[in-house]
């Protein structure tokens, strides 16, 4: 048996998927190059098919979409999410861990 999560009663679930299954390199000395993570869009296919009911509204922004400013865009649009999910690299800084992030395309 599985148990239905509790919708919102003002509307949809909100949900956006951002998946960065293989970045660009970054710039430096020498550049930063991640790995292509196999999983990624596969997991992000997964996702979307298992919330694919007229409750759930999904946002994907994946691959080339998936930017800093298309990203910061959706959190500050007028739309709020119930659900944020990011499936790609991330980067930590271990001498200033306020400037560690995720990796964007």
């Amino acid at each position: 048996n599985s148990v239905r999560p509790q919708l919102p009663d003002n509307g949809p679930l909100s949900v956006l998927l951002v998946s960065v299954p293989n970045p660009m390199p970054r710039p430096g000395t020498p550049p930063v190059i991640y790995s292509a993570l196999s999983g990624a869009q596969a997991e992000t296919i997964a996702i979307a098919q298992v919330l694919a009911v007229p409750e759930v509204e999904i946002t994907l922004l994946s691959v080339a979409q998936a930017t800093w400013n298309n990203v910061l865009n959706e959190i500050n649009g007028p739309k709020r999410f119930h659900i944020v999910h990011y499936n790609g690299h991330a980067y930590f800084d271990r001498t200033n861990p306020k400037k560690s992030s995720l990796v964007l395309h």
